[in-house]
């Protein structure tokens, strides 16, 4: 690995230790409730405190460690299996030890963040319990407009990719980044495959979190319960609308680095990037804003909801 991979790496170790410890203190998980309490319209009662800390901060915790053993496997893997870059080739190289660390750590903070939160979604407490009459649904949680989003972009990714693959062979595009291995070989395809991975992971976790036992004690833990099981959900629905958009940005970047194109094309085609990528995120942002706000699952849920008791 170079020196600046190296000292990439004791940076984000650094920071990911720090948040690591941070997010472990009663000061964090007070903040990260409250922040909740406020965003959902609920009260937290002194009875559950403790125990809404502990589910709203572990997430994050899991993030952070889950990041910092996946950076560690990603400098480990580098150290002892990637060859340095060879800076005698015309191509600007790139150091794959830069890459294979970021795509670990985040792998890694995915993994850990989504294992935590669906155990924690999935405890049973004990004790005298209240449930409601119907099974919630998906539909229940997540908005249509975040639901249909990461299938959007992850067909958007595969779509690209295949017409990259089309141009390269067919003669109308010439990039040797992409022509010293094969299209669905490059980061780009890794990150589309991962993306539909995510497609497939996320809908069977969804599943379990949606069948899984939802007892309260009482309606306002039931509504708290609805809340973070929303958080966890909307969180599985996103996993492949963030690694499509990787890639779909990587695939970009491999088309114009090294590329033949006239130099005035390729400005265009990145202005024309930009403003896409400036205009799907406020269009998406703005549907969010508008119709996938913290308190939907409160119009879907709660606006006829009766409750039982067991």
């Amino acid at each position: 690995m170079t020196r600046f991979t190296w000292t990439m790496y004791i940076v984000l170790a650094v920071g990911l230790a720090a948040g690591t410890v941070v997010t472990i203190t009663r000061w964090f998980r007070r903040r990260i409730l409250a922040d909740y309490a406020r965003r959902f319209d609920l009260e937290v009662p002194e009875e559950l405190e403790s125990r809404l800390r502990r589910r709203a901060g572990a997430p994050f915790t899991a993030t952070c460690l889950g990041g910092l053993v996946g950076l560690t496997a990603g400098a480990v893997i580098s150290a002892l299996v990637i060859p340095p870059p060879d800076y005698s080739r015309q191509v600007p190289p790139v150091d794959p030890s830069t890459a294979v660390m970021i795509v670990t750590a985040l792998s890694g903070g995915v993994i850990f963040q989504v294992v935590t939160a669906v155990a924690l979604a999935l405890h049973r407490p004990t004790g005298r319990r209240v449930a409601r009459s119907t099974t919630p649904r998906l539909s229940d949680y997540v908005s249509g407009v975040e639901r249909s989003a990461g299938w959007i972009v992850v067909c958007a990714a595969v779509i690209l990719l295949v017409s990259i693959a089309v141009a390269e062979r067919s003669g109308a595009l010439h990039n040797p980044v992409i022509e010293e291995e094969s299209v669905f070989g490059s980061m780009g395809a890794f990150f589309a495959y991962v993306s539909i991975g995510g497609l497939i992971v996320g809908s069977l976790l969804s599943r379990v979190v949606l069948h899984g036992p939802q007892p309260a004690g009482s309606s306002t833990e039931l509504a708290w319960d609805d809340a973070l099981r929303a958080q966890t959900l909307r969180g599985l629905v996103g996993l492949p609308l963030t690694w499509g958009i990787y890639s779909l940005l990587q695939s970009f970047a491999e088309i114009m680095i090294g590329s033949t194109w006239h130099p005035r094309a390729l400005a265009y085609l990145f202005v024309v990037m930009a403003l896409a990528a400036c205009a799907a995120t406020v269009g998406y942002l703005y549907s969010t804003r508008r119709s996938v706000s913290d308190r939907y699952f409160r119009r879907r849920l709660w606006s006829t909801e009766k409750l039982a008791a067991r």
